[in-house]
């Protein structure tokens, strides 16, 4: 879901971790019956960070990176989007 999340026209630049666990929520909500059931925001949005900063630390075959502030030249914190695909 990350990736369908990312690979839209609107997240070009990039989104940040609470965006994209707010659409992840928001698509999941209905899936679960029970609210005992249905996952917690803060625990999503924890997982998705977890996921992301993992594939940014992968040498090879990571498909995502972090948004790069123009002044200072270092990562936004939070901020993630598609590695671009060459051609």
């Amino acid at each position: 879901m990350i990736e369908s999340i990312l690979s839209q026209k609107e997240a070009k630049n990039g989104l940040h971790v609470n965006v994209i666990a707010a659409h992840i929520f928001n698509k999941t909500i209905n899936l679960f019956e029970a609210p005992e059931h249905a996952l917690n925001y803060e625990v999503l949005k924890k997982k998705v960070n977890a996921i992301l900063s993992a594939e940014v630390k992968k040498k090879k075959g990571g498909k995502y990176l972090k948004v790069i502030n123009p002044k200072t030249g270092k990562g936004r914190k939070g901020f993630y989007k598609m590695k671009s695909k060459k051609i």
